[in-house]
C-alpha cells in the first residue's frame, strides 16, 4: 500500500520476548494510533467537542480564492459546513451566476476542507433558526462586511451572527475575484475575435 513502517512495530516486534498481555496492550495502542491517524486525516473529531463553521456565498467559477477561504475558516473549527447562496439570491446580489446552483453546490462539495453544503443558503441575513437547525457554532466572512457596515445592528448579511459574537472575519484574497475572472475570459475572446479577423 506504500505506507512506511510505523516505528511502533519493530518495538512491539522486540516486545515479542515478553507475555502475551503485553503485546495485546501494545497492538491496541497501535490500532488506537493508526485510527487516530485516520481521523486526522479525514477531518472527522476523535474524542473531541465538534465545532461547526459556516461560511457562505456563490461560489461561481470556484477559484483558488474561495477555496483558500474555506481553509482559513476550518480553522476555527473541525467542521466546515459552507452555504451556497441559490440562483435567484445570487441575481439579486450582484449579477445572474455563469453556473446552475447544482454545479456551484458540486463543485464547493468536492473541496477537502468541506464538510457539508448548505444548497439555497440565506442571501439576506442569517437568523437564529438557521444556525440552530444546522448547529452553527462559528459564522466566517469576509472582512469587507465589517468595512462596510462597522455597526453589526446595520450588516443586512452577518448583523445576527455578529451580535451573538460568533462572527469571524476572514481577509479576502487579494487580486482575484470571480469578475476578475470573467473580465480575463472576456479580453481573451475580444482578443482571439480580433486575431480572427
Amino acid at each position: 500500500a506504500g505506507r512506511e513502517i510505523h516505528p511502533w512495530i519493530v518495538l512491539m516486534s522486540m516486545f515479542a520476548v515478553m507475555s502475551h498481555p503485553v503485546i495485546l496492550v501494545l497492538v491496541i495502542i497501535y490500532y488506537i494510533a493508526i485510527f487516530g491517524d485516520l481521523c486526522s486525516y479525514l477531518n472527522m473529531p476523535l474524542m473531541t467537542v465538534c465545532r461547526n463553521v459556516y461560511c457562505d456565498g456563490v461560489y461561481d467559477l470556484c477559484h483558488i480564492g474561495h477555496k483558500t477561504l474555506f481553509r482559513n475558516a476550518l480553522a476555527f473549527g473541525n467542521r466546515l459546513f459552507v452555504g451556497v447562496v441559490g440562483d435567484e439570491d445570487a441575481s439579486q446580489y450582484k449579477r445572474p451566476p455563469i453556473m446552475s446552483a447544482a454545479e456551484r453546490c458540486a463543485e464547493v462539495e468536492a473541496c477537502k476542507s468541506v464538510t457539508k453544503v448548505i444548497p439555497n443558503a440565506p442571501c439576506f441575513g442569517l437568523t437564529k433558526e438557521f444556525l440552530d437547525e444546522h448547529q452553527i457554532h462559528v459564522v466566517a466572512f469576509g472582512e469587507e462586511y465589517l468595512e462596510r457596515w462597522p455597526d453589526p445592528k446595520d450588516d443586512i448579511y452577518y448583523g445576527y451572527a455578529r451580535q451573538i459574537g460568533i462572527a469571524r472575519p476572514l481577509p479576502r484574497t487579494k487580486g482575484l475575484s470571480t469578475s476578475d475572472l470573467i473580465r480575463r475570459i472576456q479580453a481573451s475572446r475580444s482578443a482571439d475575435d480580433r486575431n480572427d479577423t
